[in-house]
C-alpha cells in the first residue's frame, strides 16, 4: 500500500501523520474499511514499512494469512481510484 502518511492510527478515512509509532495492522484494516472489506487483525500474518524514511511516506507492505483475503482486497482496490492511495502485488 503507497501513499500513506506516517505517524500515527488513524481513524478510516484521515491518514496524517500523528506520532512517530504507528500500528502498520491498523492501518491496512481502515484501507480495507475503505472500500468495503472485512479485515481483522488475524487475517494479517505480518505488516510493516519499507524504505527509508525521507520525504515521501513510505509503503506499508502487508502478508494477509489467506489468499482468500489478498484476492479480495485486490478486487475491491478499484475504490480507491482518484484517492492517492493505492496497492500492487509483490
Amino acid at each position: 500500500m503507497a501513499g500513506l502518511c506516517e505517524g500515527g492510527n488513524e481513524p478510516p478515512g484521515s491518514f496524517k501523520a500523528k506520532s512517530e509509532h504507528e500500528d502498520t495492522d491498523i492501518i491496512a484494516i481502515n484501507i480495507a474499511a475503505q472500500i468495503g472489506v472485512e479485515l481483522e487483525p488475524r487475517d494479517i500474518d505480518r505488516s510493516h514499512r519499507v524504505g527509508k524514511k525521507g520525504e515521501r511516506p513510505r509503503a506499508v507492505i502487508v502478508k494477509f494469512v489467506s489468499y482468500k483475503k489478498r484476492r479480495e482486497m485486490f478486487q475491491n482496490k478499484r475504490k480507491l481510484k482518484n484517492s492517492g492511495k493505492r496497492f500492487e502485488k509483490i
